[in-house]
């Protein structure tokens, strides 16, 4: 048996159920730290309903409420890809699942795609082949560059034309 100082001043014995008890007890709780972290990361039942309304949008018919939901899908970051996994069988166009790999890219792509096919195990039967067309076309930089021509987004060569546009009229005294 092992000795241990007892609150009486002396030497007292300790024995194996006593140590025994102490190690799981103190095993329970580095588990318990461990396991926190991973737990702070999940989403709440509110940031969950969040990430539905978003993907209900990106599911949408009108281009501008899918892009805005890719838009505010991205704004959750990469945290967002299991709710995103689990709602992926709302898409069912090709904009729609063409918004959400934009909005994935935007959270970066390589991060993104090692997340979405973290989660393999989860990817709904209806899905499967779409989050795996996904996985490879956020992996080949396929979002990156494509261009957005709604919502606000421009491809860079009609960005190009307006601005030489405006700049014939630089110069020039108007009144508006």
């Amino acid at each position: 048996m092992a000795q241990c100082i007892s609150d009486r001043g002396g030497v007292a014995p300790v024995s194996t159920r006593a140590r025994t008890l102490l190690a799981c007890v103190f095993t329970v709780l580095v588990l318990v730290v461990s396991a926190a972290p991973v737990r702070a990361a999940e989403f709440d039942v509110a940031e969950r309903k969040w990430a539905q309304q978003c993907m209900d949008a990106i599911a949408s018919d009108n281009d501008r409420i899918r892009t805005s939901g890719g838009d505010a899908l991205t704004s959750f970051g990469i945290e967002c890809v299991p709710a995103v996994i689990a709602f992926s069988k709302r898409l069912d166009s090709d904009a729609s699942w063409a918004h959400l790999g934009r909005a994935l890219d935007r959270m970066g792509a390589e991060q993104s795609a090692d997340k979405v096919e973290a989660e393999r195990t989860k990817w709904p039967r209806e899905s499967k082949a779409r989050l795996t067309a996904l996985v490879e076309a956020l992996r080949t930089g396929v979002y990156s560059t494509a261009p957005l021509a709604v919502g606000g987004h421009s491809p860079p060569e009609v960005e190009r034309q307006v601005r030489e546009i405006l700049e014939t009229f630089r110069g020039d005294r108007s009144y508006t």
